[in-house]
């Protein structure tokens, strides 16, 4: 059983039977169409929480799609067990996908749901109101938020009202939390504790994107953030 198991999915979880005209912009990343990179985040969120001796998983849901035809993404979501599934939907190209992922483990397990990335923070309002949905963290590099999230759903979950940047519901009523996290440092990345985590867990779940193993081409960050303002960037200073 895992504490938190963070899924990314395809953008389209039909893509096999479907027919689907991409666009202008999915043909400039190192996978596939359906954009089955995950974000960065989910190392550092399954990093910062097994050193605070969580048991986090990561299931990369779109490679595992494409490297076999066989691969039935429903089967593979009632394999997994943990306490609360946390469904990437950092990228909006992704919304069709993390929304039938998300509503597909609540259907299976009927466990909590969170949300989380970029796209989750810009449409929380609309997000939050899906019956399925239980938690939406806001902002970036919010490992600590999420930490104490799942200590106290163990421990007092009358509390949640003091984990930032959270939205939740209570009785049906969506609360808001302020959105006010913002973190030291950004050092805690130790990238050996994600092979370790990928070689107790199964490294195909954990591959970056479907070709990895062929091609292991990853972007190199310097920073994090930026100071520019361009308007198509959902990573803008303003963003």
């Amino acid at each position: 059983m895992y504490d938190l198991a963070l899924i990314h999915a395809p953008a389209f979880p039909n893509f096999r039977s479907r027919d689907i005209d991409f666009g202008p912009i999915s043909d400039v990343i190192p996978s596939y169409p359906i954009f089955d990179t995950f974000p960065l985040g989910l190392v550092s969120l399954q990093v910062y929480l097994e050193k605070r001796g969580f048991k986090v998983k990561i299931i990369n849901l779109a490679a595992r799609a494409l490297l076999s035809r066989k691969f039935d993404m429903s089967k593979a979501l009632e394999k997994i067990k943990a306490r609360v599934y946390g469904v990437s939907l950092h990228w909006l190209v992704h919304l069709n996908g993390a929304l039938w992922v998300a509503k597909k483990i609540k259907e299976i397990h009927e466990a909590p749901i969170l949300l989380g990335g970029l796209s989750s923070t810009v449409f929380w309002k609309d997000l939050i109101k899906l019956p399925f949905i239980d938690y939406i963290i806001r902002g970036d590099t919010t490992e600590e938020p999420v930490r104490i999230l799942l200590e106290l759903l163990d421990n007092d979950v009358e509390e949640l009202s003091r984990v930032p940047n959270l939205v939740w519901k209570k009785d049906k009523k969506i609360i808001e939390n302020n959105f006010n996290y913002v973190p030291n440092e950004l050092d805690s990345i130790d990238h050996s504790v994600f092979v370790r985590c990928a070689t107790r867990d199964g490294w195909l779940d954990s591959l970056p994107f479907a070709n990895f193993i062929r091609a292991p081409i990853t972007a190199v960050f310097t920073v994090k953030g930026c100071a520019m303002n361009c308007a198509a960037c959902g990573g803008s200073a303003y963003a």
